[in-house]
Order: structure tokens, then C-alpha cells, then sequence
């Protein structure tokens, strides 16, 4: 091959190509349902709607603000008792909160009708009760402050004071104590039996 054929050859396969007609750029238009690109469609669903919040006002026939937090109160010990067993807080709240809700059939805890705001709190503490011997195996102190608790509340719902609850412990234990926390735990679940059958 001549040395001539062979420059133009490769002058030839080293020149730039020419570009032709400059290709048609994608048009994109629609209306946020269907998209258009150059004769080619493509379905994309955009929900744009948002949910409507329906705020209803709190009056008389709901509970009052002190059943609301006493409602609260038994609500975050119950979460204490869950996060102690390995649950998230967040996880929890909702668990609860969102049982409550369930129960009552209400949008917030804070509209369960006034006549049942006892009821909740009976049935929060049905629950707690529940949950308690739950964390007797787990969490051997907060197990006995949580009897501590229940001994201490229900001798104030009777009108028992310290005083006469250690009467009773003398009496039905045969134990002379000056705190509860003198009773080993057999004992203490003894008198906790005792005392809620008052």
C-alpha cells in the first residue's frame, strides 16, 4: 500500500465526525398524573389530596383535666414497665395510647366521655397489675416498689395510716417493722394479697 493511501486513511479515521441534526430534546409536559415524553407516556400517580384533621373541641362531656393526667400518670408507668422490657418508649406510648383509643372509640384520650374517665383509669390499672408480674422476673426492684406503691395506695383508700398498716404487717405477719422495706418479698406479696382484700 502506498505511504499516501495510508495518511489519508488514517486522517480519515481520525477526523472528528460530523455531527448531523441536532436531535430533538425531550419535552416533558403533563398534568402531574400523566406524564408525555416525546410520544412516549408514562402513568405516574401523584395524590396530592391531603387527609383532613377534624379538631374536636373538648367540653363537659369529657373527661377533666385532672382525670386526664392522672389518665397520663398510669400511662407512663406502664411505659416504664414496657421500656424495661426491652420496648422502645415510642412503641410504647403508642401501645398504650392507642389502646385506650380503641377502647373508647375516640380520636384522643382526652375525649373519652366524663362517665367513663373512672373506668379508664380502673381498667389502666388492671393493666399495670398485669404488667407487674411481668417485671418480677426481670426487675426485681422496681417489682417491689410497684408493691410498695399498691400496699401504700390502697391503705390510703381505706384510711389506714403507717402507723396502723404496720399494726397489720405485726398482726397478720407476725413481723415488727418500721418500713415495708424490712419485709423480705414473700412477705411483701403477702401483705400486698392481704391488703387489696380490705
Amino acid at each position: 500500500m502506498p505511504k499516501g493511501e495510508i495518511i489519508r486513511l488514517f486522517k480519515e479515521c481520525t477526523k472528528p465526525k460530523e455531527q448531523g441534526k441536532p436531535t430533538k430534546k425531550n419535552v416533558v409536559s403533563g398534568n402531574n398524573n400523566v406524564i408525555v415524553m416525546d410520544s412516549k407516556s408514562v402513568n405516574i400517580t401523584i395524590n396530592k389530596t391531603r387527609p383532613k384533621t377534624i379538631k374536636v373541641l373538648k367540653n363537659s362531656s369529657h373527661i377533666d383535666d385532672h382525670t386526664a393526667y392522672r389518665i397520663k400518670e398510669l400511662v407512663d408507668n406502664l411505659v416504664l414497665k414496657e421500656t424495661t422490657g426491652g420496648m422502645t418508649s415510642q412503641k410504647a406510648y403508642a401501645k398504650w395510647y392507642g389502646a385506650l383509643k380503641k377502647r373508647y372509640k375516640v380520636p384522643s384520650y382526652s375525649l373519652i366521655p366524663s362517665e367513663l374517665g373512672e373506668a379508664a383509669i380502673s381498667w389502666l390499672m388492671t393493666q399495670a397489675a398485669i404488667k407487674r408480674t411481668k417485671i418480677s422476673r426481670s426487675n426485681i426492684p422496681m417489682y417491689r416498689n410497684e408493691l410498695y406503691t399498691a400496699i401504700y395506695a390502697r391503705a390510703k383508700n381505706l384510711n389506714i395510716s403507717k402507723g396502723e398498716l404496720y399494726q397489720i404487717v405485726l398482726e397478720v405477719l407476725n413481723k415488727n417493722v418500721s418500713s415495708l422495706t424490712q419485709l423480705n418479698e414473700s412477705n411483701l406479696k403477702k401483705l400486698y394479697q392481704y391488703i387489696m382484700h380490705l
